[in-house]
């Protein structure tokens, strides 16, 4: 009894898209639950990571075909936070459309307790969030880019 207990509160942590407040890389506090009424995609990533930085131009292209209807939230796990990741995301650009871009959807400084949270083990993690605040998807691991838009799709009618 007292495992099932514990399986059910663990599913309805992950099934409910948990809430967390970090940081942005402009200092600024940005919660998941701010977002509520829109489909969210999460994902946790470092700039250390070579599948992460390949995610990067595919997040940027969702977050520009979806536009407001889709939020694009960057989780980054560097140990050393801000002091790394800011600059980072400052110089680095990314070719999106034959054009090089810098990042155009928001980067929360991570949290090992954010983290803990969503259960991430590896990096990239990334979880699409319903517009309830419902987890509706995870993936570990590269995301298949086809594949992450028919989900996208299938929670914005008319898309």
């Amino acid at each position: 009894m007292c495992r099932l207990a514990v399986t059910l509160v663990l599913a309805a942590v992950i099934l409910a898209g948990p809430d967390f407040t970090l940081k942005n890389v402009q200092g600024r506090d940005v919660s998941l639950r701010q977002h509520r009424g829109r489909v969210v995609l999460v994902t946790f990533w470092a700039p250390w990571c070579p599948p992460c930085r390949t995610e990067i131009p595919w997040l940027m292209e969702l977050q520009e075909r979806f536009g407001t209807e889709l939020v694009v939230l960057g989780v980054a796990m560097d140990e050393d936070g801000a002091r790394t990741v800011t600059p980072w995301v400052q110089r680095e650009r990314f070719s999106v459309g034959r054009v090089l871009r810098p990042i155009n959807y928001q980067i929360l400084i991570g949290s090992e307790g954010v983290a803990d949270t969503y259960r991430v083990e590896s990096l990239p993690a990334t979880f699409l969030i319903g517009r309830d605040g419902s987890d509706v998807r995870r993936i570990d691991g590269p995301f298949d880019r086809a594949d992450l838009e028919r989900s996208i799709r299938k929670l914005l009618p008319g898309k």
